[in-house]
């Protein structure tokens, strides 16, 4: 896990933002009425994109490092 040592104060900033607003992506679908009738497509979605970014960050710095 040599690329760990490689990752700026500034990506690891951006990772902890991409975790909050997925962590208040799925926790405000359940609990904001107007949204919980698309609850299912929320949670579906925020967690694509979540994984996505995740897998996307870990080749980028298995790549490009």
């Amino acid at each position: 896990m040599d690329f760990l040592r490689a990752i700026t104060p500034g990506e690891m900033q951006a990772g902890q933002v991409l975790s909050f607003a997925t962590m208040a992506a799925l926790l405000g679908s359940g609990v904001i009425p107007p949204l919980r009738p698309y609850g299912y497509w929320i949670r579906l979605v925020a967690t694509v994109v979540y994984v996505g970014c995740v897998l996307g960050f870990v080749l980028y710095c298995a790549l490009f490092r």
